[in-house]
């Protein structure tokens, strides 16, 4: 298990984030008392649906009630890209 401080482990998070991403566990301490602990999910079982339901549970989203009609069946047409993004994504698409 990895142990971080409070302050390394704000400066760090990213590092221990990739820790937890390998199995590892890493313990937050403040002046040496356990605080917290990052562990990671294990992903067969936490996965579509559930993580939604999760985070519904958790007051972190509110689902939709709509009916069948498609979510983004209201959006307008595509337009033309006309000016300055036209021709910068031109100039991308023709290797300028």
């Amino acid at each position: 298990m990895y142990q971080s401080t409070i302050s390394h482990s704000k400066s760090a998070f990213s590092s221990l984030v990739d820790q937890v991403r390998i199995g590892e566990s890493v313990m937050i301490t403040d002046r040496d008392v356990p605080v917290a602990m990052l562990t990671p999910v294990s992903r067969q079982e936490y996965r579509g649906a559930a993580i939604l339901a999760d985070f519904e549970r958790q007051g972190l989203i509110r689902r939709g009630v709509g009916g069948d009609k498609p979510v983004f069946d209201d959006l307008p047409p595509e337009t033309l890209l006309t000016g300055t993004l036209s021709a910068l994504l031109d100039e991308r698409a023709n290797g300028r």
